[in-house]
C-alpha cells in the first residue's frame, strides 16, 4: 500500500494511532483493529489485520501457515524422505534402546571410527589394532577376525544362531531382518 505517511498524510499516522517512527512490525503488534469512517483506513486495517502475526506460526505444508508448533509436522517438512531399508525392522523395534539402534546403524552404513576410516581423516592416525596390534583396524576386524572378538562372538551368537552362524556382515543382516525369526531368541 505505501508509507502511511504519504497516504494518510500527518492526519492518518493520528488516526491510525501510529506513531511516525514506528516501524511496520510495531504497528503491527501493538496496533488494535478499529472501524474507520474512512475507507482508506479501514483498508490499512485490514492489511494491518492480515499482516498481525500470532506467537508462533507453524508451517503447516508448502502453502499453509497455522498458530502453534508441532514437531511432528516441522520434521516431516525438513526430512529427506528415502526408501525404508530392508533391515530396517531387524534393529529398530518397538522398546528397543536408541543407543543400540545408532550403534547398529552405524555398524550396518560402514561409519563407525575404525583405523581404516580414520587414515582418510588423519594419514598419521594409529590404525593398528590396540589388542592384539594387528596392522589394520576394519569393521570385520573389530567384530570378527580379530583373536579376541572372534572368541565373544562365536561364544556369544553361536548358540543363538546354531546352523546359521556366520562371521560375515552380509550374512548377518539378512538374518536378523527376517520376520520369521524368533524376536526374542534374535534380541
Amino acid at each position: 500500500m505505501g508509507r502511511l505517511i504519504v497516504i494518510g498524510g500527518l492526519r492518518g499516522c493520528i488516526d491510525m494511532g501510529i506513531t511516525l517512527q514506528s516501524m511496520v512490525v510495531k504497528a503491527i503488534a501493538n496496533h488494535r483493529k478499529r472501524n474507520r469512517r474512512n475507507d482508506l483506513f479501514n483498508q490499512m486495517e485490514t492489511k494491518l489485520d492480515e499482516l498481525r502475526i500470532g506467537p508462533i506460526i507453524h508451517k503447516e505444508d508448502d502453502e499453509t501457515f497455522k498458530r502453534g508448533f508441532m514437531s511432528k509436522k516441522t520434521w516431516s517438512l525438513i526430512q529427506e524422505v528415502s526408501p525404508q531399508q530392508p533391515w530396517y525392522h531387524g534393529i529398530w523395534f518397538k522398546h528397543s534402546t536408541p543407543k543400540y539402534y545408532i550403534l547398529a546403524l552405524l555398524t550396518i552404513r560402514n561409519r563407525l571410527a575404525k583405523g581404516d576410516r580414520m587414515v582418510s581423516w588423519n594419514r598419521d592416525a594409529n590404525t593398528v589394532c590396540s589388542l592384539f596390534h594387528d596392522p589394520m583396524e576394519t569393521q570385520d576386524h573389530i567384530f570378527f577376525r580379530c583373536r579376541y572378538t572372534s572368541l565373544v562372538w562365536r561364544s556369544l551368537c553361536g548358540g543363538l544362531l546354531a546352523e546359521r552362524f556366520t562371521s560375515d556382515w552380509s550374512e548377518i543382516i539378512p538374518i536378523i531382518t527376517v520376520s520369521s525369526s524368533d524376536a526374542v531368541k534374535i534380541f
